[in-house]
């Protein structure tokens, strides 16, 4: 007998991360999400279709928060560069999650700055603002004095498009896409954070 598989409507982000989750703790493999007004091609592979799979962690270090309120509400986060020893930024995720941002901003207090730090690899286009996403945060973390959060991402994306640093190079860069916090990583310094090779491999490994 043919079952008919399940279909949403889901317009944001964290609706399309909570349904994700709900479908892995029920053992499924993951999701397909595709644009109400595409249309199939077989044997074609564009952006209008894409399937979602098991979401993979991420180690990265926190460089920078945003405040909503007088209360954090997202994370700015980096994968490490051991070959320049720097940190390059990958993810920007909503701290809120699970009231993390009370837990990040007791373990972050006495350590941030108003400025960036010399180790750490921001794109230009981090103070270009788009809209309602605000880039620019609204204070850095030297990274060897920051902490390091486990990150639960989808995949790694590259394009133009994105505005983190990670592997940037001819105007292009990788980053998470629809990126949620899942725990703090009290046993991992941030030089034993997620490299640029793990993040480059990742996307290789999406790619296929």
């Amino acid at each position: 007998m043919i079952t008919p598989s399940t279909q949403r409507d889901i317009g944001d982000t964290q609706a399309l991360a909570s349904w994700f989750e709900t479908l892995v703790g029920s053992n499924y493999e993951g999701l397909v999400c595709k644009r109400p007004e595409s249309v199939y091609t077989p044997g074609a592979r564009t952006t209008d279709w894409v399937k979602v799979k098991r979401a993979e962690p991420y180690d990265l270090v926190v460089v920078g928060g945003y405040l909503k309120d007088g209360a954090l509400s997202h994370v700015l986060c980096a994968a490490y560069n051991p070959l320049m020893d720097r940190y390059e930024t990958l993810a920007k995720v909503n701290a809120d999650r699970h009231g993390m941002n009370t837990e990040i901003t007791s373990a972050l207090r006495g350590k941030t700055r108003k400025t960036p730090p010399a180790d750490l690899l921001l794109n230009p286009r981090v103070n270009v603002e788009d809209g309602d996403d605000r880039r620019t945060p609204d204070f850095y973390v030297t990274p060897a004095r920051s902490i390091v959060v486990e990150i639960a991402a989808m995949n790694v994306q590259r394009s133009k498009n994105s505005w983190h640093s990670c592997g940037l190079e001819d105007g292009m860069s990788y980053s998470l896409r629809i990126g949620w916090l899942k725990r703090l990583r009290d046993d991992k310094l941030p030089s034993q954070a997620t490299t640029l090779d793990a993040v480059r491999s990742a996307y290789a490994g999406n790619s296929e």
